[in-house]
């Protein structure tokens, strides 16, 4: 039995906010992460609609994408600035939650060239990644709460179990496909644009007002 996580750039709407539809593809079946899903028994299988297809899964393979496979990620335009004036929009995939940045990018063999994802954490602290079950090379754009890059790691090695570290606080990470940041002239300094760092950036702005 194959399975394939496709690229999509299909999209629906919930509450007005865009969100990832993801596609699997099973033995040649293309099914939809996020449609109706029905468990069978104790949980041997799952049985799954597609598009006029239902195709049956299972156990190992269900716990293959059940565990990396996010459904309903929201999608985020970010724009990055750089020193030269020239702006670059991405739309990301946004993980905010414990479970959603541990999944990341693991076993995706492809993005579109704009895509990627955004880690976005609660505060400010130096982040460590790694690239584990991740087999393609991406690069990694550390972000401080004010939208600053501080660090970027072009072309991660795809699979390493090596840390990679922010070395300097950072609020957010920005996985892109290996080599954009080269290719776009993208470098530490530049300025990223997204309502995170303007909420992250407002908050620190108050806080010392107060001081």
């Amino acid at each position: 039995m194959a399975c394939r996580i496709l690229a999509s750039n299909e999209c629906a709407t919930r509450g007005g906010a865009p969100r990832v539809q993801k596609h699997i593809r099973i033995d040649g079946y293309d099914v939809n992460v996020g449609d109706r899903t029905d468990k069978m028994g104790t949980g041997a299988g799952l049985l799954i609609r597609s598009r006029g297809d239902i195709g049956i899964v299972t156990l190992w393979m269900l716990l293959l994408f059940a565990v990396h496979v996010e459904a309903d990620l929201v999608l985020a335009e970010v724009f990055i600035e750089t020193e030269a004036g020239e702006q670059h929009r991405f739309m990301l995939e946004v993980a905010d939650t414990e479970d959603e940045r541990e999944s990341g990018l693991m076993f995706r063999e492809e993005l579109p060239a704009d895509g990627g994802m955004l880690f976005q954490y609660e505060e400010e602290k130096l982040v460590y990644m790694w690239m584990k079950d991740t087999p393609l090379s991406l690069d990694m754009v550390f972000v401080r709460a004010d939208g600053q890059i501080v660090h970027i790691v072009p072309r991660a090695e795809p699979l390493s179990l090596e840390p990679i570290s922010s070395r300097r606080s950072a609020l957010a990470v920005i996985e892109l496909v290996g080599g954009t940041c080269e290719r776009l002239n993208i470098h530490a300094g530049d300025r990223v644009r997204h309502a995170i760092f303007e909420q992250a950036d407002a908050a620190t702005s108050d806080s010392s007002a107060l001081r």
